[in-house]
């Protein structure tokens, strides 16, 4: 084998490692520059979505894609293609763009407002996947559900007194590939 087609072998199997990682069974993988998600699906479709907060994600557009070697081919719907180049951990984009395997979990903690603005009664309510909400039932372990208890547990604020003993909810993203909690 020659050392060109070794390293095309090895892109592609880098490639499809790193898409196989996913929060849903269409999903393969997502990838983001900070300012766009390209989610790539299993028909062979990437939806291409502008970052916004989580559950408010900008409008989708849906484009097809297909692989050779160390390139990953995005065509949109007009028929212009656009290349991207896998180097490592990371994929380029056609203007340089630098797009880093983006796999997070919303996780949405329960509880009770205490009176002096700690929270109570913390339970972990439900883990979506950021960009279409769906639920991810058994996405995390006992282990990480406590840290982000710990996590959640740790914020405090000054509440009016008609919200003490209320139900409240509030949310943590959660890295999927470092299987740790975002700041």
């Amino acid at each position: 084998m020659t050392p060109r087609i070794i390293f095309a072998l090895a892109a592609l199997i880098s490639f499809s490692a790193i898409l196989s990682a996913s929060t849903a069974e269409s999903v393969l993988g997502r990838w983001s520059d900070g300012k766009n998600a390209l989610t790539f699906r299993r028909e062979s479709a990437v939806i291409k979505r502008p970052m916004g907060t989580p559950g408010h994600a900008g409008t989708p557009v849906t484009l097809k894609f297909r692989t050779e070697g160390d390139r990953v081919i995005i065509t949109d719907g007009a028929g212009h293609q656009f290349v991207h180049q896998l180097r490592g951990e990371m994929l380029l984009g056609p203007a340089g763009e630098q797009f880093k395997r983006w796999d997070h979990i919303t996780v949405i903690f329960a509880f009770t407002m205490a009176p002096d603005g700690s929270r109570r009664d913390i339970k972990v309510f439900r883990c979506e996947d950021p960009m279409d909400r769906h639920e991810v039932k058994a996405a995390l372990t006992e282990k990480e559900k406590r840290a982000g208890i710990t996590l959640i547990a740790q914020r405090k604020h000054p509440i009016p007194k008609e919200e003490i003993g209320k139900t409240k909810y509030d949310f943590i993203l959660f890295d999927n590939h470092t299987r740790s909690y975002l700041p």
